[in-house]
Parts: C-alpha cells; sequence; structure tokens
C-alpha cells in the first residue's frame, strides 16, 4: 500500500484491476489507502458522517466546481511573471516612499 502512496503522490494515475475477476477495484483500493494511514486519521468521523450522507456523487461534484475554479484564485504564473510582478512592487515601494517624503515635507 506504501508503494501504490508514493506512486499516486508522484503524481501518477492508477487503475487498479482485481487480478482474479479483471473487475476494476480503483475505488475501493484508493479509498483504503486513505483510511489506513498507518492508525492516523485522515478524516474526521463527522466528515466521513457527511460524505456518507451527501453521497460520493455530491462530494465528486462540489470537488469538481472547486477545481474549475481554482484557476481563477491561484493563476498559474512562471518565473518571467514573477520577476516582471517584482519588479512592479519595487517600483510601487518606491513611489509610495517619494509620496511619504512630500507628505512628510509638506507637513514641517
Amino acid at each position: 500500500m506504501s508503494e501504490l502512496k508514493e506512486i499516486i503522490r508522484s503524481g501518477e494515475t492508477v487503475v487498479i484491476n482485481d487480478s482474479k475477476t479483471g473487475n476494476e477495484i480503483t475505488s475501493e483500493v484508493l479509498t483504503k489507502a486513505i483510511v489506513d494511514q498507518g492508525g492516523r486519521e485522515t478524516l474526521s468521523p463527522d466528515a466521513l458522517h457527511a460524505l456518507i450522507r451527501w453521497g460520493t456523487e455530491t462530494f465528486e461534484s462540489g470537488l469538481a466546481i472547486f477545481g474549475k475554479s481554482l484557476h481563477k484564485i491561484l493563476p498559474v504564473a512562471d518565473v518571467s511573471d514573477v520577476r516582471s510582478l517584482l519588479g512592479k512592487i519595487s517600483e510601487l515601494e518606491q513611489r509610495v516612499d517619494h509620496l511619504q517624503q512630500q507628505v512628510d515635507d509638506q507637513q514641517k
């Protein structure tokens, strides 16, 4: 199970089939991997009860909506975008310092 978790943490997507029947059992195995965290609780009992009450379809729908909205909150930026923003921030800081100095001079 730990090897499977490492594979998934590295970014891989897995499909697991039962060796005897050939049926896909990915959801069952991944659910066990989440629940079996070396004795640690990964989800509170309240969260698990709510998940069962809501149903996985509602839960998955909520995750899908969150995933679609995430890019609006955290846009993907490359290094040049970050450098450009840092340069603009530096310019703004200099302008603020200059304006603050002018205000201080006028108050004297």
